[in-house]
């Protein structure tokens, strides 16, 4: 099983205490997908021809990333399973299950 590890940092009273930037963040670029953790949220982008298989992300409730084609990948266990065509995009914004 794979990970997909975003390497997030946390901003707050011991790490640069600056009140608009608050939580946590970070991102991860891959030749098949880019990853982007800001505050709450997780921001998926799948590139033409992504395949992941038991792929684990961050820590997030259940949901879906909607694909270019009008097809959906359900994201459960904070698991990622897909085999994009090479024509084939997506995007998803998934909310981390640990609020900050």
């Amino acid at each position: 099983m794979a990970k997909v590890d975003v390497k997030i940092i946390r901003y707050d009273e011991a790490n640069q205490n600056i009140e608009g930037i608050k939580g946590s963040y970070g991102q991860l670029g891959e030749k098949q997908a880019a990853f982007t953790v800001i505050k709450n949220l997780l921001f998926v982008n799948l590139h033409k021809g992504a395949k992941y298989t038991d792929a684990k992300l961050p820590s997030v409730y259940d949901g879906f990333i909607q694909l270019s084609n009008g097809q959906r990948i359900i994201v459960t266990d904070s698991t990622l399973n897909c085999n994009l065509p090479s024509n084939v995009t997506g995007f998803g914004v998934l909310v981390l299950s640990k609020w900050n």
